[in-house]
């Protein structure tokens, strides 16, 4: 589950090379074991703003990426209010 994943700071040894999309809520130094391991991995905390959740589903969408977050407010802008929905974990 994404506690396990996110606990261990990488992806599983056998994951193929993916491209992420951190939300801020997901501890940002994750992304240097997730690179070490090959991954393309942008954290939206180092953006000079938060967008809000709508904007970083958009984003996701357009660079398809798999958007990794522990805010439960996404799965309502992605089921409920059918907004663009990116892979998600």
């Amino acid at each position: 589950g994404l506690l396990a994943f996110e606990h261990r700071h990488q992806p599983p040894f056998d994951a193929a090379p993916e491209r992420f999309l951190l939300d801020t809520c997901v501890w940002g130094r994750a992304r240097t074991g997730w690179e070490a391991a090959g991954h393309d991995v942008v954290w939206s905390g180092c953006w000079s703003q938060d967008p809000g959740g709508e904007e970083i589903l958009a984003q996701a969408h357009r660079t398809e990426r798999v958007l990794v977050t522990r805010d439960k407010d996404f799965g309502e802008l992605a089921i409920i209010r059918g907004a663009a929905t990116p892979r998600h974990i």
